[in-house]
């Protein structure tokens, strides 16, 4: 499809004539290939990854109406975000552009938009259904939203090997068929490329030599790099740096980029001459989520292109992708090539300009691998004072990382990745993302005094640290006083209360020794022992003294006071959700099931049948009498009406604890879908996979460890009630046999051998991935449903 459409549609994205390789990758992704590419920083990447998005849209293709656009970073993340929702062409497309990186409250962090910008480790922790920002009792929501989507995964040269990059490998294959996507990289080795575009079946596109010297980012410039064999200091640096320029200093680790910016701070106090007009700036992985915006924002227009502000910015490696900037010096410690060479990029960043970059050595290199930044720093030292373009960049990738990178790609191929995968989705563990993930050698911190109050910890300010260096720190403090508190989630294995929106999530505080705080995920620190300011952070000099704050939550106005709806209303409700947000976008994901499954099947009418039986179990005559007991002190009822949710003000009502009913409407679907005419005429295979995933779809929609099924007693009325939604709403799987026992009532059961199998590899994967989808459409529609419900009051 590589035609004057594609071009006319790139220009009026970003008012520039496309190149042919950023044509080539909408063109091989709408034709139904995946893609990797491998361009130069700066050189629209990401413009190009969105063009088959939005020509589909215009065009009505055959394409996903969802783009998930993954990157290793919050910074690239954000910035990419703003650039994206800011874009005319696809504001005038009406395209909702949302932000979902773990620190902001958007979209309830349930990938509701049109374009969504996210990092690797909310990707994948969403698919692996153990998402980091959300409580377990809901893990099983977001992995059916990258099901079918259009998946963009950025910069994934970042990506460890061993952990995330092994399990992306893994997901891509499994999502193969289902979810195009686009790998997107400036620095790999070519080797590598090629065979992991062989293990996954995807085109390689790379940027030829003469478009290469056309490219704005690359054309007529200059950056020597020169080394230095010393350890990089604030006198170095202001030495170095001239009046009305800019200097980006880059550590690898945070405690030393907090120390030089005190120091030339400090320098700058006192009266040095280099100093006394310059801002200096300073930018790291410890700060809260809205003071780092505030800084990424300032970086950006005071290292913007054309920008003549007498600056230095003293950061880590979270600008080594992502921030649009720009400098005349660079000091930099010694990192791995593929790292290195992103810092580079922020260095003369732009056509026609001129920078010097200063590499320095070491005594310890972590975070990164000793072997490769010494190889590194001597290749460097090879050519010292070279001028680095893209080519020499690429030379000196493939010498230094084609051998590490091979092997790493066979340890991949050799290992028991895929076993690990289905055994989270099996029992959904967020300690298991150290394997899957990253290790997560990182907490999430909320800082806290004794007066603190942290009821949902998920929604307070956190800072991110490596958690061996905060456990080194806080072990190495003698007090009596708590220095940890980890947190517990409750409710996580019930399905007890009406609905899950008002109950709510309980969480406790538990004082933990230093030593037993290893495997936690995000934790509360007691302020006494670390210290925050807006100007360095999260720091240990006792600078500062800010605690976490609870971040504004999304206002839903029916949240707190759910009125009364019939079990028939509920259902109405629901199915309009559907309608609203389902229906009409998931064309793309119907039809590419219906192939994997190589049936010809309405997913309408089956998701329908589940929206009519997920909630069946609350036709339970125990659970009909709590609730009518409750609404009859509001109200007075029919005696043959049967309630879905009861009137309920947070303000004055206290929670009525109903009896669990998910796994009932789960039973109860089996007999009804194995009798149905829709699903006979199916392979008996494929036929029991649809069934199965409906079914555990019903028995996860409020706890994705659901299994167990308690004792009822199906309300007289209840019977005739479903069979006339069903033939409303499903005429497919209407009830033919009234004498079905499970119907009216069952003893105790476990369903944990009749429902999807998570543990199983291979035969099952399909299975699986289509109760995702089910799930995720269940549970969003079942919380939608009263979004819509409050419309339509409104307007009436």
């Amino acid at each position: 499809m590589k035609n004057e459409k594609l071009k006319d549609h790139f220009k009026r994205l970003t008012t520039f004539d496309a190149f042919e390789f950023q044509l080539e990758v909408a063109d091989y992704l709408l034709n139904g290939k995946n893609v990797i590419l491998q361009a130069p920083t700066g050189s629209g990447k990401t413009w190009a990854s969105i063009l088959p998005f939005v020509t589909a849209i215009n065009g009505n293709l055959n394409f996903p109406q969802k783009m998930i656009y993954s990157l290793p970073m919050r910074t690239l993340a954000n910035s990419l975000y703003k650039t994206v929702r800011e874009n005319e062409f696809i504001k005038k497309n009406n395209l909702i552009v949302t932000l979902q990186t773990g620190e902001i409250k958007e979209d309830d962090y349930f990938f509701n938009g049109d374009i969504i910008f996210t990092t690797i480790d909310q990707s994948l922790s969403g698919l692996l259904s153990i998402p980091l920002s959300l409580p377990l009792r809901q893990a099983n929501i977001n992995a059916g939203a990258f099901i079918g989507s259009y998946l963009v995964f950025d910069e994934f040269h970042l990506l460890n090997a061993k952990t995330s990059l092994a399990t992306l490998f893994y997901l891509l294959k499994i999502l193969k068929g289902i979810s195009p996507f686009c790998l997107m990289t400036a620095t790999l080795s070519d080797s590598l490329l090629k065979r992991f575009a062989n293990e996954v079946d995807v085109e390689i596109i790379n940027v030829n030599k003469d478009e290469i010297k056309k490219i704005p980012s690359q054309a007529n410039k200059q950056r020597i790099v020169e080394i230095i064999r010393g350890e990089l200091t604030a006198e170095q640096i202001i030495t170095k740096h001239r009046k009305d320029s800019r200097s980006i200093v880059i550590c690898n680790r945070v405690d030393k980029c907090q120390q030089i910016f005190l120091d030339m701070e400090k320098l700058k106090n006192k009266g040095n001459e280099n100093l006394k007009d310059t801002e200096l700036l300073c930018i790291h992985s410890r700060f809260f989520g809205k003071d780092r915006k505030h800084k990424e924002e300032k970086i950006k227009e005071i290292f913007d292109k054309g920008s003549n502000t007498d600056a230095i910015l003293v950061a880590t490696q979270v600008i080594e992708v992502g921030l649009d900037i720009t400098c005349n010096v660079m000091h930099t410690e010694i990192s791995p090539i593929n790292s290195l060479l992103q810092r580079f990029g922020r260095c003369a960043r732009f056509a026609n300009e001129q920078g010097k970059i200063y590499v320095y050595d070491v005594d310890k290199y972590l975070p990164y691998d000793e072997r490769l930044s010494v190889e590194t720093f001597e290749e460097l030292a090879k050519l010292n004072k070279l001028n680095m373009n893209y080519e020499e960049g690429q030379k000196l990738i493939d010498n230094i990382l084609t051998s590490k990178e091979i092997s790493e790609l066979e340890a991949i191929n050799a290992g028991d990745r895929l076993e690990i995968i289905h055994s989270v989705w099996a029992k959904p563990d967020k300690s298991r993302a150290n394997e899957l993930i990253r290790e997560i050698d990182s907490f999430q911190i909320i800082i806290a005094n004794e007066t603190s109050k942290v009821d949902d910890p998920y929604n307070y300010e956190s800072v991110s640290m490596r958690r061996w260096s905060l456990l080194g720190k806080l072990k190495n403090i003698e007090s009596d006083d708590w220095k940890i508190r980890a947190v517990r989630e409750d409710n996580f294995i019930t399905d007890d209360f009406d609905n899950e929106l008002l109950s709510g999530e309980k969480y406790t505080l538990q004082n933990i020794n230093v030593e037993d705080a290893g495997r936690e995920n995000i934790i509360v620190v007691n302020s006494k022992f670390v210290s925050y300011s807006k100007e360095i952070g999260l720091n240990f000099f006792n600078i500062g003294n800010e605690i976490s704050k609870e971040r504004v939550k999304i206002k839903k106005e029916w949240l707190n006071l759910i009125t009364k709806d019939t079990f028939e209303e509920h259902i109405k409700y629901l199915i309009l959700a559907y309608n609203k947000y389902f229906k009409n976008k998931s064309n793309y994901l119907f039809k590419k099931l219906n192939k994997q499954l190589k049936i010809n099947l309405s997913f309408d009418e089956l998701i329908k049948f589940m929206m009519v039986l997920h909630d069946y179990g609350k036709l339970n005559v125990r659970w009909q009498g709590k609730a009518f007991e409750h609404q009859s002190k509001k109200e007075k009822l029919l005696q043959n009406i049967l309630l879905a949710h009861t009137d309920y003000d947070s303000s004055i009502d206290k929670r009525v604890i109903f009896p669990p009913h998910a796994g009932i409407g789960a039973l109860v679907s089996f007999p009804i879908a194995l009798d149905s005419e829709i699903l006979k005429t199916l392979d008996r295979r494929v036929s029991q996979i649809i069934i199965r995933a409906i079914a555990t779809a019903i028995m996860k929609h409020h706890s994705p460890t659901a299994t167990k099924v308690k004792k009822y007693n199906i309300h007289p009325q209840g019977i005739e009630a479903t069979k006339v939604q069903l033939n409303k709403y499903a005429p497919g799987f209407s009830i033919l046999n009234d004498k079905e026992p499970a119907l009216k009532k069952y003893s105790d059961i476990d369903l944990a051998f009749n429902i999807t199998k998570f543990s199983e590899t291979g035969s099952n994967q399909l299975e699986i991935i289509l109760y995702f989808v089910l799930v995720r459409v269940l549970r969003i529609c079942d919380q939608k449903s009263f979004e819509v419900k409050d419309e339509i009051s409104k307007e009436k």
